[in-house]
Order: C-alpha cells, then structure tokens, then sequence
C-alpha cells in the first residue's frame, strides 16, 4: 500500500480553477452563479466536490482556489467552511492558460519545488479510491520532473470531450508519452479515437513541480509568463477581496494572453518530448452541458412528473424552482424540460452543447435578467 499522498515530500499542493461564465448550464448557471457553483446532482456544490477530492490529497492549507472577483465571496464562503483560506482573484476571466499560471506561480513564489495537481471546480470525479491512485501515479512522474496530466481511458465516441493522443504500447504502464491534443471531434473521429486505443479523454487535471513549470511557461509561452509574474507581484490586499486572497494586478492581468493552458503551454511542452498522461478508468464528466447532468437520472422515478407516450425526456427542477408544480410531457422525444423558477428551458436533448448560443441570443434580446 501506498503512503497517503498528503505525506508526499516535496508536499502537495492543489490548485482549483473556479471560473466561467454561467451559459453551458443555463438557466441552472447563471453569470452570477456559474456552474462550480450549482448543485449538479450530489447534495453540494461542484466547488465543495472539488475540495473534497483535494483534501484527500493533502491538508487544507495547502489547497489554493483560483476564481473571479465577481465570484470570490460566494467562493470564500463555500471554500472556508472546509478550512480553506487561500484565494487567486482575477480582475476578469482569461480562460485556464492564466489562471493555472496564477496558482502555479503563487505557490512557486513561496515554495518553488512543491509538487502542485491542478484542477478544474466543476467536474464529477470518481471513485475515491481510484481518483487517489490516478494522481499518486501523476505525483511519481511529476516528482522526476515531468509535466503530467490526467487522461481518462474513453468508454464512448464523446463529441463533446477534448481528447490527448497518447499511442499505447503493450505491456507499458499507465503512464504515457502525449503526441498532441485535440478539440471535440465529430462522431465519425470520436469512433476512430475509440477504436485506436491512442486516445483518452482529457480532464485537464494536471500534475507538475512548480518550478518545473515555472521554466516551461517561461521557455514556451515567455508573454503568459511575464503577464502573471507582473500581475501576482507585488501582491495587492483588495478592499472586496475575501480575507487570505491575493488580488492579481488588473493591468498586469489585462496582458496576460486568453489561452487555454493546453493551447498555452501544454501543446509545446507535448512537442518538446516534456509532457506524459496517467491513463485512468476515473468516473469522470466535465458536466460541460445538460446532457452530461442529466445522465442516469430517472425521470419517471419522480412523482410529479408523467412521461406520457414519452421517451428520453427529462425533468430538472431547481432549487430555484416551483416545486409544487407538476409536469406532464406526452408525445414528446429527446426533451429537456429545466424549471429555474424565473424561466423554464425546453431544449432538444440533442442540442445541448448548444444552450451558451441561447444565452447570447436573450442578451441580445434584452433578457438581461436572466443572465
């Protein structure tokens, strides 16, 4: 049996990347309540998910939730109730190129051979038991120097999954060498990244010494570097900021490049013969759109809603929503029904990936409100 992982030497750290704009899970999400934010089905917050999964890592202290100024109460609040006490402001989103940087560096700056496991805030992440090995594994790899990620073996032709090409060769471990990285395939490309067995699902969980990471973001992508280093130093305490956060400078912040870190950095590092993946058979789902919430649930199972000559409909009601109010749905297939209380979304299941266009559209309408 391993030791736990919190024993690790050089310590663990962990990152949460808390960001985004609140339209994939519409009217769930709104920009106010992005989706870390929402209850996705198990009873707490995908934030406190998330801080659950990084505390049977390491100690609470340790842990550090990188998230935006609009969000950073809400956040403090979640977070300290778990003694959680360290924040990253963002003046504005930059995507997760930055905001990565920004907890890397932050640690880096204080102590530069830290191993760090970056994450995500709004994803599910399971079992236990196999989430702990899968990043046991990373810190291994991370501990020699490599840059690490997170790759889950795939189980279908997802088209709504980014993908890391990493050949498997028999007999290897879990453990591989990253070719590339690829955005959403069509279905016919996700059935040919199925049938290779070169393919896994990227969960943009990434493991690395953060110092180690300092000198590839500083070799690779030297514009993110000096944008973050400027933005972090000198540290600046915020008026609104929650107690224990670093405030980034905003003009600093504003240099920094929009990037995803994969675009950012980890493209390069691939390239470069730098970057390996931990292939893991986690439970894992970004719940990047309704389709993927609405996964497993059993509509008929809830007394106040009839499907009636119905199929693959579903009935989501919120917190925010009308509770006493029933449901019937006749004649119907491929149906999201989602009652937020202040609206109700009817949606073809189908087109889930595209609800953040609907929330363009109402802005431009003037449904401000309901953003």
């Amino acid at each position: 049996m391993t030791a736990p992982i919190s024993r690790c030497t050089p310590p663990c750290h962990v990152v949460i990347v808390a960001g985004g704009s609140g339209k994939r899970l519409w009217p769930l999400s709104r920009a106010a309540h992005p989706k870390f934010l929402c209850d996705a089905g198990t009873g707490r917050p995908l934030l406190a998910e998330a801080i659950r999964r990084a505390l049977a890592l390491t100690t609470a202290d340790r842990v550090t939730v990188v998230t935006g100024h609009a969000h950073a109460r809400a956040t403090r609040d979640l977070a300290q109730a778990y003694g959680v006490s360290s924040f990253v402001i963002e003046p504005e989103p930059r995507d997760s190129g930055p905001a990565v940087a920004a907890g890397t560096l932050h640690i880096a700056s204080w102590e530069p051979e830290a191993l760090v496991v970056t994450m995500p805030a709004d994803q599910f992440v399971g079992p236990p038991g196999v989430w702990e090995a899968s990043v046991h594994h990373a810190l291994e790899a991370a501990r020699e120097g490599e840059l690490v990620c997170l790759g889950v073996v795939p189980t279908a032709a997802e088209t709504g999954y980014g993908y890391i090409r990493a050949p498997y060769r028999a007999g290897q471990g879990p453990v591989r060498a990253v070719a590339s990285f690829h955005e959403k395939p069509s279905a016919q490309t996700a059935r040919h990244y199925l049938e290779t067995g070169d393919y896994l699902w990227n969960t943009a969980i990434m493991v690395w010494r953060a110092d180690r990471f300092q000198r590839h973001l500083k070799r690779h992508a030297e514009d993110l570097a000096d944008a973050v280093a400027a933005a972090l130093s000198p540290h600046r305490e915020h008026g609104d900021a929650p107690e224990g956060s670093v405030e980034l400078d905003a003009t600093a912040w504003a240099a920094a490049p929009r990037l995803a870190i994969e675009h950012a950095l980890m493209t390069a590092a691939a390239e470069a013969g730098a970057l390996k993946v931990v292939a893991t058979r986690l439970e894992w789902t970004d719940v990047g759109n309704w389709e993927s919430f609405v996964q497993g649930r059993r509509p008929d199972e809830d007394p106040a809603v009839a499907l009636l000559d119905a199929a693959r409909c579903v009935v989501v009601r919120t917190d925010r929503g009308q509770q006493r109010r029933r449901y019937v749905l006749f004649g119907l297939d491929d149906v999201l029904v989602a009652d937020c209380g202040d609206v109700v979304l009817v949606a073809a299941r189908s087109r889930a990936q595209e609800i953040k266009n609907v929330v363009d559209a109402l802005a431009h309408r003037g449904w401000k409100d309901l953003l």
